[in-house]
């Protein structure tokens, strides 16, 4: 194989998994230095992975070209001669992997990470590409681009959906949060993603209704702190370094942290679990840990 294959990533996950994924994805570009790398992510994913610099361009994975491709066609016209392939797509379906293997010089298969591991999530998408990184390191190559100024009055984005109800903490402890921030003379946006359209509307608070993603990476980068359940955006928000905190409930933080040094995370009582959500830790709680996380 020629030391000039280009590089082809194809990455299938959604919004958390793709930004733990970009410590690897970004070493994957080191490492292919010179050599053109293109990046296929699902369509809401593509601005933001352009903003990621972990490749010279980002294009759509789950395109009618992509798919033609998959089904005995032609490749999409953003597929190079003989790249060499690293794909967290497909790997569990031998019908795909031969085929994007046939259309590649070489050809590596992982899977996105999903369920209970014995470490970071990250960290597995690193061991998968044979990356070895301290956490520090891995902090540090997750981060989006440097902050801009704080907006004034300072801002508190709230986010207090998830796509499983299970993962949501109660409404009652945002509601407290939200109102100790504008005791305290600042601004609170809530958003509210596609999974949680329906929630009531939180008093006092501007309304953020499903922005595009690149939006939402200007709006917590001119955020002053970021309260939110584990979900993407608090991945996002990490990325951004925004401090604040993030509330866990079945889901395990030692696995599925965000990657931030700012981000402090406090875990309910799984005692208290439901299927609809949980209200532990108490609003009291979050409160304190939000305090210590600010400047």
């Amino acid at each position: 194989m020629s030391q000039a294959n280009p590089v082809v990533v194809l990455f299938a996950g959604a919004l958390g998994d793709f930004l733990l994924a970009v410590p690897a994805l970004r070493l994957l570009r080191r490492r292919h230095a010179g050599r053109p790398l293109t990046l296929a992510v699902r369509e809401p994913l593509v601005p933001l992975g352009a903003r990621m610099g972990s490749a010279d361009r980002t294009v759509r994975l789950d395109d009618v070209a992509m798919a033609r491709f998959l089904g005995g066609g032609t490749a999409p016209p953003w597929w190079p001669e003989g790249p060499r392939l690293y794909g967290w797509f497909g790997a569990d379906d031998p019908s795909i992997r031969g085929r994007l293997g046939a259309a590649a010089a070489s050809a590596e298969f992982f899977r996105v990470v999903r369920g209970d591991g014995a470490g970071h999530a990250a960290l597995e998408y690193l061991h998968g590409i044979g990356e070895r990184r301290s956490w520090a390191e891995v902090v540090t190559l997750a981060a989006l681009d440097r902050r801009p100024g704080a907006a004034s009055p300072p801002t508190l984005v709230l986010h207090r959906g998830a796509g499983a109800r299970a993962k949501r903490w109660g409404p009652t402890g945002f509601a407290h949060v939200a109102e100790w921030w504008r005791v305290r003379g600042g601004d609170v946006v809530d958003l509210v993603g596609p999974a949680e359209e329906d929630a009531p509307r939180l008093p006092g608070a501007e309304s953020l209704r499903a922005p595009a993603l690149s939006a939402l990476a200007d709006t917590l980068g001119l955020a002053c702190a970021f309260v939110g359940n584990d979900s993407g955006p608090a991945h996002l928000a990490a990325a951004c370094g925004v401090p604040g905190v993030v509330v866990f409930g079945p889901s395990d933080p030692e696995r599925w942290r965000p990657l931030s040094a700012q981000l402090a995370v406090v875990r309910g009582d799984p005692a208290t679990f439901r299927a609809d959500g949980f209200d532990d830790p108490p609003a009291r709680d979050v409160i304190g840990l939000l305090s210590g996380a600010l400047p």
